[in-house]
């Protein structure tokens, strides 16, 4: 997944170009399903998600320790911060 949920929509809207139509497939995986919640969120996205057979989850998932990594997409990434910068520059000029 990618880190900034506006880099998540330009990658799917890769999968139909110049008019035509497309499919994209996101594998979610236990470890990264917040983080596409996240995305979901914030994109005002409301994705269909589907198990498929056998790619169960087989084991329960370790509860978040205090002190780990944060989830991507709770804090805007560089490249997100950098397009804000440059879309105000644009607007003031």
């Amino acid at each position: 997944m990618p880190r900034s949920p506006t880099d998540y929509i330009h990658r799917i809207g890769r999968s139909a170009r110049a008019g035509n139509k497309g499919l994209a497939i996101s594998f979610v995986t236990p470890e990264n399903n917040q983080h596409f919640g996240v995305i979901q969120k914030k994109c005002k996205l409301d994705i269909k998600l589907e198990q498929i057979k056998g790619f169960e989850l087989t084991k329960e998932m370790p509860k978040k320790v205090k002190g780990s990594a944060p989830i991507k997409g709770k804090k805007k990434s560089k490249k997100d911060k950098l397009r804000e910068q440059a879309l105000k520059a644009s607007e003031s000029n």
